[in-house]
């Protein structure tokens, strides 16, 4: 009976031993990959949501008028009016800004006429050093300017690269990007309703 002790305790011991490596050897991969298989599940789970649940949509009501058709919010005058050439020639425009390297452009625009801007639509043109064209665009600013006060305006600038710099603008220290000279000019005015 001794003997069958003794045989059966080591294989026992044995046994324990293997199943505990195995045990170790299946926490140590949990540990080193069970981080990957739960980030694995997230993409799957993500992914299988379907693209109309992901987009979230805000729908304002808008006011419709009494026969059922939109009603005008604004009424633009064109800049060849009597009363837009009138008012065009009293909006001013200073501290235009666009250094290199930026992603905005900067102005003022002055509203020097008697009457309350709602907006205004500027065709804006830019030229190199030798008075060449390089570049013109439209802009529509919807922005209150009342009669006699000037407004701070920001738009996206014309360069995507942004290497270009308006030549009153901080030159580059390291030299590069090249200089630019800007015309503005009111082509509509938006009156408020």
């Amino acid at each position: 009976m001794t003997k069958n002790l003794k045989s059966i305790i080591p294989l026992n011991i044995h046994t324990v031993l293997i199943k505990m490596h195995a045990a170790s050897t299946i926490s140590r991969f949990l540990v080193r990959f069970g981080r990957v298989a739960i980030l694995i599940a997230v993409i799957l789970t993500y992914s299988s949501i379907s693209p109309e649940a992901k987009k979230t949509t805000l729908r304002l009501k808008t006011p419709k008028s009494a026969n059922n058709a939109h009603a005008p919010e604004r009424q633009y005058i064109q800049a060849d009016s009597i009363l837009s050439a009138e008012i065009g020639s009293r909006i001013g425009f200073s501290g235009f800004d666009k250094p290199y390297n930026s992603k905005k452009e900067t102005f003022l625009i002055s509203n020097n006429s008697d009457h309350h801007l709602a907006g205004i639509a500027l065709r804006i043109e830019y030229f190199d050093s030798q008075q060449r064209m390089i570049h013109a665009r439209l802009e529509e600013i919807i922005r209150s300017i009342p009669a006699g006060e000037t407004r701070f305006i920001s738009i996206p600038a014309f360069d995507p690269q942004s290497t270009l710099y308006y030549h009153l603008s901080k030159a580059p220290r390291k030299g590069g990007g090249q200089p630019f000279h800007v015309k503005i000019t009111p082509t509509a005015i938006l009156l408020p309703k």
